[in-house]
């Protein structure tokens, strides 16, 4: 991997081909998104944010608008011929995107400086990846080497896995996923399975460098989405209030909890437990 980055080494991945780039600093809470807003409107950048479709320099009210369902906010940072966007989704991860085709030899070093900033300001590594994609990583800006790296995932499981592997078998075995014989049914919240998912957030770490250089993208893409199903049973809210506030489906968010733990147990080659 390369220390040092420059345009003629990632501009075959930023060819435009229709589709965005992301810039991602993954398990990130409201401070870091406040730390990150306040060091980007300190810079010499262009910068409009905008909360209810009105321009604002309230870094605050910007962050409340992630968990605001009736406040929307935006704000675009221009680089040179570049026009980068933040989209305030939720706290868990910031993300900007870029169109490939506005980033070249004049705009590049802004581009560096912003991943730099960000990885800096929130105490994260920062990734630049393909388009909603965060397991499909192009380079990083490496928080404990303070370098950029170029990202290029082991194309079958390698150690980083094989070590990951048995802790995880631990934890999906613990939410009964085993005695359902993956038929569908519902989620069973109890004290065994609430442990297992602290257990869970405990090994979940999307921003460890070593997960975008060691696991495979099936075994990002499978943790990724088993963080979500877990999300939805132990999460801030319980499954009735998503029901009733986001429109699911019982049984769908059902389905996806159990898919998700076939999904971890196919990517990392682990035994189901039933036939």
């Amino acid at each position: 991997m390369s220390s040092t980055i420059r345009f003629e080494d990632v501009w075959r991945e930023l060819e435009p081909d229709g589709g965005l780039r992301d810039i991602y600093a993954l398990q990130t809470s409201r401070d870091h998104w406040l730390k990150f807003l306040s060091a980007l409107m300190s810079c010499e950048w262009p910068i409009e944010l905008r909360v209810s479709d009105q321009p604002t320099t309230d870094i605050h009210a910007a962050v409340n608008a992630i968990e605001d369902e009736d406040i929307q906010a935006s704000m675009s940072v221009t680089l040179g011929t570049a026009r980068l966007n933040c989209h305030f989704f939720c706290t868990e991860e910031i993300e900007l995107d870029l169109k490939p085709a506005e980033i070249g030899d004049e705009n590049f070093a802004d581009l560096l400086r912003l991943v730099r900033l960000l990885g800096e300001s929130t105490g994260r590594n920062a990734f630049v990846t393909e388009e909603r994609s965060p397991e499909c990583g192009i380079f990083a800006y490496r928080l404990e080497t303070a370098e950029f790296e170029l990202v290029r995932r082991p194309m079958e499981p390698d150690e980083v896995g094989r070590a990951l592997a048995p802790h995880l078998a631990r934890i999906l075995a613990r939410f009964g996923h085993d005695e359902r014989a993956g038929d569908g049914g519902d989620v069973p919240v109890t004290a065994e399975s609430t442990q297992a998912a602290a257990e869970w957030r405990a090994l979940y770490a999307p921003n460890r460098f070593d997960w975008h250089t060691g696991l495979t993208v099936a075994q990002f893409r499978a943790l990724r989405g088993l963080d979500i199903a877990v999300g939805h049973f132990f999460g801030r809210h319980s499954p009735e209030d998503l029901c009733r506030i986001g429109g699911f489906k019982r049984d769908a968010i059902n389905r996806q909890f159990w898919n998700a733990i076939d999904c971890a147990r196919s990517a990392f080659e682990l035994a189901t437990g039933w036939k």
